[in-house]
């Protein structure tokens, strides 16, 4: 299994380019966990029960897919968090 984690301009972008290179696979053969942009939430330790404000960190679309075989085609959306948010489970 080699594990992606992608960075796309947009999701429509996001979807186009993994749909060319997961079209034909069997559903078997590759996981994908669309993340969206990139949150952070900030609460208010005087008020729990105020609603957080929430901070987007990027406003790009990222996505983690997991494929059987590696896919050279994904190579320019591949991207090295330097500060992860999340990781695989």
């Amino acid at each position: 299994m080699i594990d992606y984690k992608l960075v796309f301009d947009s999701e429509s972008q996001a979807n186009d380019v993994i749909e060319e290179v997961t079209g034909e696979l069997h559903p078997s053969q590759y996981v994908r966990y669309d993340i969206g942009n990139i949150k952070r939430y900030e609460y208010d330790e005087n008020n729990l029960e105020a609603e957080p404000t929430v901070i987007v960190v990027s406003d790009k679309y990222h996505v983690d897919l997991r494929l059987r075989a590696a896919s050279d085609s994904l190579d320019e959306y591949v991207i090295v968090a330097d500060n992860p948010v999340h990781s695989f489970s």
